[in-house]
């Protein structure tokens, strides 16, 4: 089970229907975000924390990430936004949230976020290892750049490249990839996962190939600089 606590500004919504049935999450009781702390946090025995930021103030979301990562919390936190506060992704990623996922979601993908947000720590090191050879994801502008040239991405394609950057070297499979992407409810059988791959690894070219994502047939795929 990934136990999961929701963090919220003002809100008494239920978030229960976000993830709907789960084989192995299972929602703590909701944290006010004003009573964030050591106590708080360890107490909900969660794994990671669903910040909820719909009709948040920017300067309230990031107070919430860094009162968290100040009282020790050093596992996810994984911002619940509208598609239209895309632009606040950067700034929060850059003070310790660990990753995002759209109000507009399906349960599938949400509950696979939060899972691989709860997981995340054994990737670290690798995406340090990407981020210090000069690859950078821009949330906001959908772009990805490198030694100054920068490429336009589509939201899938940047959710996609960033599973890769986070497992770097890792051979992954499609199913998997798909999973750790958009949710295990999109099927890999039907050719998505591979039209996104071959989507992106044509716009990756355009850095001349100093790295990309390498194909083992009937396996899956590795990014490899």
């Amino acid at each position: 089970m990934v136990p999961v606590s929701v963090a919220r500004p003002d809100s008494e919504q239920s978030f229960e229907r976000l993830v709907g049935p789960s084989a192995f999450l299972q929602m703590s009781p909701a944290i006010d975000v004003r009573s964030l702390g050591k106590r708080t946090l360890n107490a909900s025995h969660a794994d990671v924390v669903l910040l909820d930021a719909r009709d948040a103030r920017p300067s309230v979301v990031y107070r919430a990430i860094v009162a968290a990562r100040k009282a020790g919390w050093q596992r996810g936190i994984v911002l619940l936004i509208d598609p239209g506060d895309l632009p606040i992704v950067p700034v929060a990623a850059s003070i310790g949230a660990s990753d995002f996922v759209l109000s507009s979601a399906e349960p599938e993908e949400i509950e696979t976020r939060l899972k691989g947000a709860s997981e995340r720590q054994a990737g670290k090191t690798r995406a340090a290892t990407v981020e210090d050879a000069g690859i950078q994801l821009h949330w906001r502008s959908h772009e990805v750049s490198f030694e100054g040239t920068s490429i336009s991405l589509t939201l899938r394609e940047m959710q996609l490249l960033s599973v890769f950057m986070e497992r770097a070297g890792v051979l992954i499979t499609a199913q998997d990839l798909s999973r750790e992407a958009w949710g295990k409810g999109r099927n890999p059988g039907s050719g998505l996962t591979a039209a996104y791959v071959c989507s992106l690894r044509k716009k990756l070219a355009w850095f001349g190939g100093r790295f990309g994502i390498q194909t083992v047939r009937a396996v899956g795929y590795r990014f490899v600089m």
